[in-house]
């Protein structure tokens, strides 16, 4: 057995394996170079994740996840929602509020009516939505409650 590993070629370098797991591996490593500060905070999240879920076995439940993801939904909706606003080299700080608001009308509509249909209150929430974001995007446009260069010297 020891004559067949002898007779093994010797490996130096990363590109010496076979050519596409040496050059995967090579990619692998120059972007996580690139990329160390998403890598970083990768990483951060990840360990977070396993103290929680080592300090607290509930963490780690189904339930948890899904709850979790539900409500990391909400955030992933409001981020696509901006990037028009970003990408236009804009700021929009009121999405917050138009958020909460939407979601206080909503949870005391549902609880002042618990027979409505679930499809109705995410219609009123959705029109709720959008006639605050045509006011404020009015405003905006108008330039409604900000002074003009003038007056701020």
């Amino acid at each position: 057995m020891s004559d067949a590993i002898s007779k093994l070629p010797a490996v130096g370098s990363l590109e010496q394996l076979s050519p596409p797991v040496g050059s995967l591996l090579s990619r692998v490593l120059a972007s996580a170079r690139r990329n160390s500060r998403e890598l970083a905070l990768a990483v951060i999240v990840v360990l977070i994740c396993l103290v929680a879920s080592l300090l607290l076995p509930s963490f780690a439940h189904l339930d948890n996840i899904v709850g979790l993801a539900a409500s990391g939904c909400i955030l992933l909706l409001a981020a696509v929602g901006q990037v028009g606003v970003v990408l236009t080299k804009n700021i929009d700080l009121s999405i917050g509020s138009v958020i909460g608001l939407c979601g206080y009308l909503t949870a005391d509509m549902m609880s002042k009516n618990p027979n409505l249909p679930l499809l109705v209150t995410a219609l009123v929430a959705i029109a709720i939505g959008v006639v605050m974001g045509a006011v404020n995007g009015v405003a905006v446009g108008l330039q409604i409650g900000r002074a003009s260069c003038r007056e701020r010297v």
